[in-house]
């Protein structure tokens, strides 16, 4: 009786696992790279898994034109009556974050108008038949589009570290204290000046994101559903899945439908041999070698001479400190400085993961500060735009970084934030169990995203 058991149960598994369900990835508006290749790692794993996906996206900025996607398989609707200019990454490094979001507003209102004025798509999709749908959480006009297209069933992404829209969305208390709002960041222990800045922030932030929301949500409201309310949408989520480690993020009260998979191109990944170029750097450094990367959407060659002027002094100051500095020009800044080495292209994970990297020097964008801490890089902030803020402040409210923010960027502010982190041995031995923390959890990131049991929970 127990072996026809097993046989019966060995039967039903094998079952399961050769059924693949159809789903889809929907992005009305693709908005950033880190993003889209966030969804599109997501993409690939269920694929994997044995699941039927296609990844579909709707093309804004030349700035952001690739999918990162090696499996799945990938539909890029062009900008039918959308005529909203490319990011400028000069107002980046000398704008506040007004620009970015009115920019961002303005952008998903004119391609969720498109998109939902296309009875065609609307056809296409529904034609499909998908059983599931995965929709980003700051993408509104994704909900109406699978909503709109007869799919019921959907996940929510966050390329982004949790932010109020997904506390008010699943009903949890946002400690403002604790967390800072979009704008701004402040020390480890927060002074009584900063936590009532940060509750002024707090309302500012939420009443002005509200207005850059609002051209998207009036444009479903007209062409969709009058009573369209996004909280609800996100709230009815099977699971929402953080770009983000649950031990790195700021200590909140989470829910079972929030599923941390941060570290989805790091983890596990193998680190290739560094190229006769990078070894001679390496081997070179009498001390070390400290990273520079300010990513991709921030345009080196162009930033603010208080940076250069900084990054040039600290490199000068530390001979004994081999630097790699992500730079887009072949100009002759800091060419008499011997040991500053400017590169057009860095291979960032495979020089994070060399033994004599001493630190990492980082804009904060969300993938490299958890790329960095899962492998035990202790780094220097210095936020420029969107969510970099929150991103540095949340590494320095566990002790793993220092961040400097770009109006206090000095040559001297630099090279005391960076000795420091070099010298503060409580700054290195919190990296490392942090780095522990994360790389030794019994679920990898793939493992808590496309695992049997996730998959057929939310389906």
């Amino acid at each position: 009786m127990k072996k026809a058991y097993n046989v019966i149960l060995t039967l039903f598994i094998f079952a399961q696992a050769c059924y693949g369900y159809n789903i889809l990835f929907y992005n009305a508006a693709r908005l950033g790279q880190s993003h889209v290749f966030f969804s599109g790692k997501l993409a690939d794993w269920l694929v994997e898994a044995g699941h039927n996906v296609t990844f579909y996206q709707q093309h804004m900025f030349d700035s952001v034109s690739k999918t990162g996607v090696k499996l799945a398989k990938t539909y890029v609707r062009p900008p039918h009556n959308i005529t909203v200019d490319d990011f400028d990454s000069t107002n980046f490094w000398y704008s506040e974050n007004e620009y970015f979001l009115e920019h961002f507003g303005i952008a998903q209102a004119q391609a969720c108008k498109s998109q939902l004025r296309d009875n065609q798509l609307i056809e296409q999709i529904k034609s499909e038949n998908y059983d599931f749908a995965v929709v980003e959480f700051i993408d509104f006009c994704a909900y109406a589009i699978i909503e709109k297209a007869g799919i019921k069933n959907y996940a929510t992404t966050s390329p982004i570290i949790p932010i109020k829209g997904i506390f008010d969305a699943l009903g949890l208390p946002l400690g403002i204290g604790v967390v800072p709002g979009w704008y701004e960041s402040f020390s480890k222990v927060p002074t009584y000046y900063e936590r009532a800045k940060a509750l002024f922030e707090f309302y500012k932030s939420a009443i002005y994101m509200t207005s850059i929301s609002t051209p998207v949500i009036s444009a479903i409201q007209n062409l969709h559903d009058s009573t369209f309310n996004p909280n609800e949408k996100i709230g009815k989520s099977s699971y929402i899945y953080m770009n983000i480690d649950e031990h790195l993020t700021f200590q909140t009260p989470i829910t079972s439908k929030m599923i941390f998979v941060g570290g989805i191109g790091a983890q596990n990944r193998p680190v290739a041999k560094l190229s006769p170029d990078y070894k001679n750097i390496f081997n070179s450094a009498k001390r070390g070698v400290v990273l520079i990367s300010f990513g991709t959407a921030l345009k080196t060659n162009i930033m603010p001479e208080k940076f250069i002027q900084a990054i040039v002094s600290m490199a000068k100051r530390n001979p004994d400190i081999n630097f790699i500095w992500k730079y887009d020009d072949n100009d002759n800044i800091g060419a008499n400085v011997t040991n500053l080495y400017k590169r057009k292209w860095i291979p960032q994970h495979d020089v994070l993961a060399n033994p004599k990297l001493l630190a990492f020097i980082t804009h904060g964008g969300l993938n490299s500060i958890v790329e960095a801490t899962e492998l035990g890089v202790p780094t220097v902030c210095m936020p420029i735009f969107g969510d970099q803020h929150m991103n540095c402040q949340a590494v320095q409210s566990h002790g793993l970084s220092i961040t400097i923010e770009k109006t206090f960027v000095t040559t001297s502010n630099l090279k005391m934030a960076l000795n420091r982190v070099l010298k503060d041995q409580k700054i290195h031995k919190k990296v490392r169990r942090m780095a522990d923390l994360i790389n030794n959890k019994p679920f990898t990131p793939k493992e808590q995203f496309a695992g049997l049991y996730y998959i057929y929970i939310d389906l």
